[in-house]
């Protein structure tokens, strides 16, 4: 199986994962076939403007990955890899190699769309940031 993994920086192993799954810098690829793992880490193109239009989606799609594995992804891009065939996974991962660690065990988690909309901006609304990644916190306004 192929995982693609948003990154907040590009550390090998020890890259942290990004909380925000269309916003990440980086990415890793990850392949797991059932004993041995093999990644890659990648700059993501839109942030260094090397491919105007090339969102999340298109990248998962070009990688090739049946999955993602993410912390927090807004309502219309979970719809759109669940439209795809692609399986969404919740991480409280810190690092790539805790997120490896969770393939190899078999223990991630199906990030459903009753997950989302519990986010610091969308106070269970379904808008703003998304996902269990972040904390209810009351009202700012």
């Amino acid at each position: 199986m192929r995982f693609f993994i948003p990154l907040e920086t590009s550390s090998g192993l020890d890259s942290l994962i990004s909380p925000h799954f269309g916003r990440a810098p980086y990415f890793a690829v990850v392949d797991f076939d059932g004993r041995d793992v093999r990644f890659r880490i990648r700059a993501s193109p839109q942030l260094m403007h090397e491919a105007a239009g090339c969102d999340a989606g298109t990248l998962i799609e070009v990688s090739g990955a049946d999955a993602a594995v993410v912390k927090g992804i807004g309502r219309k891009a979970l719809m759109m890899l669940e439209s795809m065939g692609v399986k969404v996974y919740y991480t409280e991962a810190n690092s790539l190699r805790e997120v490896i660690e969770e393939i190899k065990r078999g223990s991630l988690r199906p990030y459903t769309m009753d997950m989302w909309g519990r986010g610091r901006c969308g106070f269970g609304r379904g808008y703003g940031y998304s996902g269990p990644y972040y904390p209810y916190h009351p009202p700012f306004f």
